[in-house]
């Protein structure tokens, strides 16, 4: 029976991380690209299109390291740098030593000009049952420009692995604004792998977030 390890980053959902991180002294490409449409009546001539090209390195056994360059493409076209982000995932004990694995996922970013500044963290945990993932994710986000603004969110998912090169699953995020439900497919292996999930909003929508979410994510061991 095919079964992950800790040590790869072959993604099996798009918004969920899951316990595993970069095997040391390997290296991965990936990139994400995430559609965000306002409406969903109204699709055509409102999307905007983000691109995260990532570049991530295993460091030891606990430890690996990303960084991010951030794209965005507006409806009218127009793509542009939008900045970086640095990332670290720091395993806690072995596979199965706890009840369910514990993940530790610190983030940095800001903008082109640094005249905004982002810190993220993520507790993750996860536990593989034979075939059967799940995640979940409690996130938490200090914004830092004029303002400071502190955020909560979440991000829950659940897969079954088919075979060694198929997983079909579901994910929820959210935060106070909105809440989303996706099914979410992952295809391909350690080595070459995509994930993909069209993700709906199914709550009141009160701060204008958008209605409809794709997310892809390519990965290329390297």
């Amino acid at each position: 029976m095919f079964a992950y390890g800790a040590k790869a980053d072959m993604r099996s959902y798009v918004w969920t991380y899951e316990y595993m991180i970069m095997e040391p002294g390997k290296a991965e490409v990936e990139h994400y690209m995430t559609i965000s449409v306002p409406k969903l009546g109204e699709i055509k001539g409102k999307a905007t299109i983000e691109h995260k090209l990532e570049v991530e390195i295993g460091m030891t056994n606990h430890f690996d390291f990303s960084i991010y360059q951030n794209f965005k493409q507006s409806s009218e076209g127009n793509l542009y740098y939008s900045g970086f982000d640095l990332r670290s995932r720091f395993l806690i004990g072995e596979k199965n030593q706890f009840f369910l694995d514990p993940l530790i996922y610190l983030e940095y970013g800001s903008n082109f000009n640094l005249s905004k500044h982002k810190f993220e963290g993520k507790l993750i945990l996860a536990k593989d049952i034979g075939r059967f993932n799940f995640a979940i994710n409690q996130i938490f986000e200090l914004e830092v420009e004029d303002e400071t603004e502190f955020t909560y969110a979440y991000a829950v998912g659940f897969r079954y692995e088919f075979s060694k090169l198929f997983r079909l699953g579901m994910e929820f995020k959210g935060d106070k604004d909105a809440h989303y439900a996706g099914l979410v497919v992952s295809h391909g292996q350690e080595h070459l792998w995509v994930a993909a999930s069209p993700t709906l909003m199914f709550s009141k929508n009160t701060a204008g977030k958008p209605e409809l979410l794709f997310r892809m994510i390519l990965g290329i061991g390297i």
